[in-house]
């Protein structure tokens, strides 16, 4: 039902761009972008669509280095 056509990332201002096409499997496709916007400042992500999408959640899984030594993640989710 969903393929990802094209993600971009841009590493300068921590913007990732998914390119999807929906197939809803009566004929009708449609694309949408999905944006996540990642603030290494405010420790902040921000996930948003172009269009209603066919997903009801996102899930975030950060890349953890041990030897940095870093504590766990926080995550707090809110809902609009």
């Amino acid at each position: 039902m969903v393929r990802v056509v094209n993600q971009t990332l841009d590493p300068a201002s921590g913007l990732l761009t998914i390119d999807l096409d929906y197939d809803d499997l009566r004929g009708k496709t449609k694309r949408i972008q999905v944006l996540c916007f990642v603030s290494w400042a405010a420790n902040h992500i921000s996930v948003s669509t172009n269009a209603p999408a066919p997903f009801l959640s996102v899930a975030y899984y950060p890349q953890r280095e041990r030897e940095a030594g870093l504590p766990l993640p926080e995550l707090k989710v809110e809902h609009q």
